[in-house]
């Protein structure tokens, strides 16, 4: 069975949570991020955001989303059988202004989105970097990566920007609200959470004229405030899509049919895989073992 994985709120309130949780198949938990290796460090995990493994599994990013901190930080693999990731470092500080998603992109380097800069910076694994990569939104908030363009979801703008190697606008698809961006690479679909009417959304780059078309809205979705996304293959045709009902405190599972070539929610029905007594504080980001995540 999979693990999910959950970022959160986070901060200093009342059943804050400020760590990466693992849930387990049995109901156990387990904060992922190793607390004991950031004795002596100054900085505290706060208001964590988008986490990410890197290709070969060497290394976990984190983004410190905290205003005060604006960080991203990097873990390295658990000892032996332990669970729980070492801190190492601060990987990226320079042009960070409480950020929120992070996805690797062109040559391999960090994209990191920060919200009170609407722009992009971009940080090669290794080296100095945090140039800004993209900017002139609105209201920057998820990324996604398709092996040839950068995707941006510029909220208070109502559109997703797709920008190429040079942070250049190619064109973008006009979405109210987009908050979290997921790029399905098997099918070339990028899925879209809006917070609009709390739904997600498809859209196909390969067509980029044609309007994004809703895969999961209405009542039978009850999403309260559309969060992270993820995405777990069940064949060779179907999936999970897993969605955070942020403010509603769960994580959902959607099942997916691709047969047709596109994305449909079949049947209409869904799974709380996590609920509001599971967890404590606002979900933000979601990941799952074994499947893909934005």
């Amino acid at each position: 069975m999979s693990v999910p994985l959950v970022s959160f709120h986070g901060g200093q309130g009342k059943g804050a949570i400020n760590n990466v949780v693992a849930f387990t198949a049995g109901g156990g938990t387990y904060d992922l991020l190793s607390t004991a290796t950031l004795s002596g460090v100054v900085h505290p995990l706060r208001e964590l955001r988008k986490f990410l493994f890197d290709p070969a599994g060497a290394h976990l990013y984190v983004a410190n989303g905290s205003k005060e901190l604006n960080q991203v930080l990097r873990f390295s693999p658990p000892v032996e059988s332990g669970k729980q990731w070492r801190y190492e470092g601060v990987f990226a500080t320079k042009n960070l202004a409480h950020p929120f998603d992070a996805v690797f992109g062109f040559g391999g380097d960090l994209f990191v989105s920060s919200q009170d800069k609407s722009w992009v910076t971009r940080y090669p694994l290794q080296g100095a970097g945090g140039d800004v990569f993209a900017k002139g939104f609105e209201g920057v908030r998820g990324l996604a990566f398709d092996g040839s363009h950068l995707y941006v979801a510029d909220s208070q703008a109502g559109r997703v920007r797709r920008c190429d190697q040079g942070g250049e606008e190619v064109d973008h698809v006009k979405v109210s609200k987009p908050v979290h961006l997921l790029y399905e690479p098997a099918r070339r679909w990028l899925l879209i959470g809006s917070e609009a009417d709390d739904s997600v959304l498809a859209w196909s780059p390969a067509k980029p004229s044609d309007p994004p078309t809703k895969v999961v809205s209405g009542d039978k979705a009850a999403i309260d405030h559309t969060a992270g996304l993820a995405l777990l293959p069940k064949s060779a045709t179907t999936a999970a899509l897993y969605v955070v009902s942020r403010v509603g405190r769960q994580v959902l599972s959607f099942p997916l049919d691709f047969s047709s070539g596109r994305p449909v929610w079949t049947p209409t029905t869904r799974t709380v895989v996590l609920h509001e007594k599971q967890l404590s504080d606002e979900p933000e980001f979601v990941g799952v073992q074994g499947g893909l995540y934005g």
